[in-house]
């Protein structure tokens, strides 16, 4: 009996036609082409002229309280913030998760922590019928990676919450994490 084995797949690879094989597994027909529904591993029984995909689950992480996120800054607002979630404790996240960072309402104009495209570290403070609530209040927490707000070029940290870019000197406010690169 031959098998051939390993050959990763994902959803919608063509992985045969039904007059050369029998599609087994995670796999769909359309128009005579089997298919991948799912990512996984592809392997033939020539003998038996089986093409069969087996799923692999990918299991991504939930946000829960307390939990540490890096993610990227989508929108920033005068009273708001949104992030797409990129990483929880460390580990990878498959998932979209967006969340909020909901800003002290102040009569004086203030400024952002940080801006749209800006990388950031934040602490779960809640999870609310299915909303992420985050928080920067800590001095551990803040942007960790950001580029010049005029010219898009290199910034590095000048004081404690002030980046200036390398290329054309502009001065710019963030809330800057400890492990700002």
């Amino acid at each position: 009996m031959e098998v051939k084995e390993g050959k990763k797949v994902v959803p919608g690879d063509k992985i045969g036609v039904i007059e050369e094989f029998e599609g087994k597994g995670d796999v769909i027909i359309n128009h005579g082409v089997i298919r991948s529904t799912k990512v996984g591993e592809l392997s033939y029984d020539m003998e038996k002229r089986v093409a069969l995909v087996k799923g692999i689950e990918i299991k991504s992480p939930i946000p829960k309280e307390r939990d540490i996120v890096i993610g990227v800054v989508e929108a920033a607002q005068s009273n708001f913030i949104t992030v797409r979630i990129n990483s929880i404790n460390n580990k990878r996240v498959y998932s979209n998760f967006t969340s909020v960072i909901f800003l002290p309402s102040s009569p004086i104009k203030t400024k952002l922590p940080c801006k749209i495209g800006d990388v950031v570290k934040a602490k779960v403070k809640c999870v609310k019928n299915g909303a992420i609530f985050l928080s920067l209040a800590e001095p551990d927490l803040g942007v960790i990676k950001t580029s010049c707000s005029l010219c898009g070029g290199e910034v590095i940290r000048v004081k404690t919450n002030m980046v200036k870019c390398v290329s054309c000197g502009y001065e710019d406010y963030r809330k800057l994490s400890t492990s700002f690169r």
